[in-house]
């Protein structure tokens, strides 16, 4: 099991989860997002690992960004985002 980072983004509509390498802070990817106008805030951070059964596993929190993980919501979102079965 290898882990990553990700943020949660949101919008008026829907949220939506980017995953990314561990060696980037959650404020230098949440920076690149919200330099336009699709996205409006980050509502969740920290890191996932997908276990050999598939299963997404999200915890901690981003320092950079002062926000938690949200462990059930996270982990539906950043399955959908892999394209694992829900």
């Amino acid at each position: 099991m290898s882990t990553s980072k990700y943020i949660i983004l949101a919008n008026n509509s829907f949220e939506e989860a980017v995953i990314f390498p561990d060696t980037m802070t959650h404020k230098e990817v949440a920076n690149l997002f919200l330099a336009n106008d699709t996205w409006k805030e980050v509502v969740a951070a920290g890191s996932v690992m997908v276990d050999d059964g598939s299963k997404v596993h999200c915890y901690g929190h981003s320092v950079s960004l002062n926000l938690q993980s949200r462990p059930g919501i996270d982990e539906k979102i950043l399955g959908y985002t892999l394209g694992f079965e829900l």
